[in-house]
């Protein structure tokens, strides 16, 4: 009755382990279309993270705007890290990402929840950037832009805002 006992619980570990797995594989792997920009790249690297669990809303403030290559990928590249870093570090449950543009510039926030132990970990404030928000950052300066992220009230709010001039393509560029 213990060796079964035993075989029953590596089991269950194995079969909790894989399922994991599956998840961080399909959250850290999603397919990129080339050809969708804005909230249409970002709805489809949410549906990659939907089926991880996690409740992902996308929503786009305004036009689809032209964005430059850099731009783009930049852009793609934070909603990636943010929703990657809800899961790893805040064992978020929902994601909330809103793109929105004005004459002046381009702003893509994405705000997740933190789980009760992620609260009690990350101190109220702003979040020391690790490896990948320098890297996000770096790109966002080069298109006149920045990168930040902070902990309020229970949620996670990764910003960037980006110099609308140099995010998106004029109209002399893209004839």
């Amino acid at each position: 009755d213990a060796a079964w006992s035993e075989v029953s619980t590596a089991d269950a570990t194995a079969r909790d382990a894989l399922s994991e797995m599956r998840t961080w594989v399909r959250a850290l792997s999603p397919v990129r279309d080339r050809d969708a920009t804005g909230a249409a790249a970002f709805e489809a690297i949410a549906e990659s993270f939907r089926g991880t669990g996690l409740e992902v809303v996308v929503e786009a403030d305004g036009e689809d705007l032209p964005l430059s290559q850099d731009a783009s990928l930049l852009l793609y590249r934070c909603v990636q890290e943010g929703l990657t870093n809800a899961l790893r570090h805040g064992r978020a449950q929902s994601v909330h990402i809103t793109l929105t543009a004005d004459d002046q510039q381009l702003a893509l926030t994405i705000v997740s929840d933190l789980d009760q132990e992620a609260r009690e970990r990350l101190p109220p404030g702003e979040i020391s950037p690790g490896f990948g928000l320098r890297g996000l950052a770096d790109r966002a300066a080069a298109l006149g832009g920045t990168v930040g992220a902070q902990h309020r009230q229970g949620r996670v709010e990764l910003a960037v805002r980006l110099d609308r001039r140099l995010a998106v393509e004029s109209s002399d560029a893209a004839a």
